[in-house]
């Protein structure tokens, strides 16, 4: 027999790799917390890419339906395929230009609106000391009302958008490769889940959630959009068509949205119209926007996101971080992402799934119900 070769050293087994031994709580907390660090970091760093990724995906949803549509009548896939690119293009084209040549000229505006407020607080001010009342400064109570800050949030939100689109070419393949797999991908879905695959059938109804959510978001959201920018029309404030398709856009950013479409436009006129046009616009915006929202969206929405208002409010500060102010935009179909496709699937994290749900757990079984709450607490 030859020489035997040498075993490789053993190594002692540590108490991660003792069968039988699991990770305490506090020790996966903290795993799941650097991870979490990790991911946020890797998602800034990506964030125009995957700020465009989403909103190519977002803005498929509802453009597969023309696509059918165009098929419907008879029409040759390529043809179909072509025309529905072709419309989105020269939508997407329309939409940057708009945006750069509009937003630029409200930029070169700013400074007479530095003006105009000035003037406003000196004489609100003369007006209050000939009341008896000193205010101070109003040169220092100017410069707190900047109207850039006051324009800011908006003005962030409408310039990310449009850097989101400006990057044409990589937003026109992601739509343009999506829409191509529209012919094929439901077959495909349709047959994995016969085959019982579990997350193809979960995907498809996130799916048809976030389809329905944008379509009946965008139409009631164009809506309010368009009420508001006849609204402004009739008073005479200045870019009117900018600030309808602010609200319009900030329809997809629950709870806060309206009041930030509001500022720029009531802030506008009141230095250029008066108060009384400023009181005007307030009523109609809370009118239209409160008609929308509290009547019309509660009706066409149904059962809703399934999204708790906590949930959805601390997704806009969350994703707002992480991606910019497109993020919450975003923040919605994101948040019902990580939700239905990452915790429901997983049976250890399905109850955090439920924490965020708007609606209440089914109820509990005998047995759990047989526990004290002490004993669940």
């Amino acid at each position: 027999h030859g020489p035997t070769e040498p075993h490789p050293p053993i190594l002692p087994r540590t108490r991660l790799m003792r069968p039988g031994v699991s990770l305490s709580a506090t020790f996966r907390l903290l795993l799941a917390l650097a991870a979490l660090g990790l991911a946020v970091v890797a998602l800034q760093n990506w964030a125009s890419l995957i700020n465009a990724m989403v909103l190519g995906f977002l803005v498929v949803l509802p453009a597969t339906p023309l696509l059918y549509w165009f098929q419907r009548k008879g029409l040759p896939n390529w043809v179909a395929y072509s025309l529905t690119v072709a419309v989105f293009v020269v939508a997407l084209l329309g939409l940057v230009t708009f945006l750069a040549v509009t937003v630029n000229r409200l930029l070169a505006r700013l400074p007479l609106y530095l003006d105009q407020l000035q003037g406003l607080v000196q004489t609100l001010g003369q007006q209050l000391a000939g009341l008896g009342i000193d205010v101070g400064d109003t040169a220092a109570l100017a410069s707190l009302i900047d109207p850039a800050r006051l324009f800011g949030l908006a003005s962030d939100i409408l310039l990310s958008f449009a850097n989101a689109l400006s990057d044409t070419l990589l937003v026109l393949f992601i739509v343009a490769f999506m829409l191509a797999e529209a012919f094929s991908l439901p077959a495909k879905v349709a047959r994995q889940i016969q085959l019982g695959n579990a997350w193809c059938s979960r995907a498809t109804r996130f799916n048809n959630g976030v389809r329905r959510y944008v379509t009946i978001t965008a139409q009631l959201g164009l809506l309010a959009g368009l009420l508001d920018t006849l609204l402004l029309l009739a008073l005479g404030v200045e870019f009117a068509v900018l600030w309808g398709f602010l609200s319009f856009l900030l329809s997809f950013v629950p709870t806060i949205g309206f009041w930030i479409a509001l500022i720029p436009p009531l802030f506008i006129a009141l230095l250029s119209l008066g108060w009384v046009k400023a009181l005007a616009i307030l009523l109609g915006y809370v009118l239209v926007n409160g008609l929308v929202d509290s009547v019309l969206k509660p009706r066409l929405m149904g059962a809703g996101l399934d999204l708790s208002p906590m949930v959805v409010f601390l997704s806009l500060v969350f994703w707002g971080m992480v991606l910019g102010p497109l993020g919450a935009i975003l923040a919605v179909p994101l948040t019902m992402a990580v939700k239905e496709l990452v915790l429901e699937a997983d049976s250890e994290n399905r109850w955090i799934a439920e924490l965020m749900s708007a609606h209440m757990p089914p109820a509990p079984t005998p047995t759990a119900a047989a526990e004290s709450p002490a004993d669940v607490t």
